[in-house]
């Protein structure tokens, strides 16, 4: 007969539940080959990053799937949005770009520059480029021309706003987003498209009553690129309403 008691036995099996439950909270596994020059970076992005960002390579699932539920912490997406080292090492230094939720300098050094490599290698991996018409045709080129399908800007608008954080500051209901740090944006859509464009790329020249000059740094418009600018303005003359 065993001289193990039940008691000792149900402390083992608890113990073992307890080993597969925390194994199943913990970090996916990075993506990276071992060895290799991003891999550190991939190490320093899950360490410091994944709490707020979520990216496939580096293990990590930080952003909210929904902004209706997003918590204030909750970075952008890097499945969905590229970036550039220059872009990265600034928000690193800099609290991200509005530098009201992320924290300055969360890696310096060179660990910064081995984060900003590698956020610039792997970022917007889920980003597709639909292929043009000569690919369609095996390299040939088509016998006319297939017209580009119409984009529709405040769809894309949407995306914009989220992957850019923009919820994480400004209350809209649209998208369900309730940020206290700068104004609402709930009635700018009936404002012109070149006043709503102003305040995005020069958020100083007009400041809204009730708030101090600076909270929106004058680098976050430059952050956007046109096309998606152009999508976040219809987007907000589309919902802002």
């Amino acid at each position: 007969m065993s001289s193990i008691r039940p008691k000792t036995l149900l402390v083992v099996a608890l113990a073992a539940v307890s080993a597969v439950a925390v194994s199943a909270c913990g970090t996916q596994k990075i993506q990276v080959a071992s060895g290799t020059p991003m891999h550190g970076g991939a190490v320093l992005f899950q360490e410091r990053c994944a709490g707020c960002h979520s990216l496939a390579t580096a293990g990590s699932n930080g952003s909210a799937s929904n902004i209706s539920k997003a918590l204030r912490n909750n970075g952008p997406n890097f499945n969905v949005r590229k970036e550039s080292y220059e872009r990265v090492l600034y928000a690193i230094q800099n609290g991200g770009f509005s530098g009201a939720i992320m924290p300055q300098n969360i890696v310096t050094g060179a660990e910064a520059k081995l984060v900003a490599a590698f956020l610039a290698k792997y970022a917007g991996a889920d980003v597709r480029t639909p292929a043009s018409p000569s690919q369609m045709m095996g390299g040939a080129a088509a016998a006319k021309p297939v017209p580009a399908p119409k984009q529709d800007l405040a769809a894309l608008g949407a995306s914009v706003f989220t992957s850019n954080g923009c919820g994480g500051c400004h209350q809209l209901s649209a998208a369900g987003a309730n940020g206290q740090i700068g104004p609402s944006l709930n009635k700018i859509g009936s404002d012109p498209a070149a006043m709503i464009r102003q305040s995005i790329i020069n958020p100083n020249a007009v400041i809204t009553a009730g708030y101090a000059k600076g909270i929106m740094p004058p680098t976050y418009g430059a952050s956007i690129s046109p096309k998606d600018l152009d999508a976040l303005i219809a987007y907000l003359q589309k919902v802002a309403r």
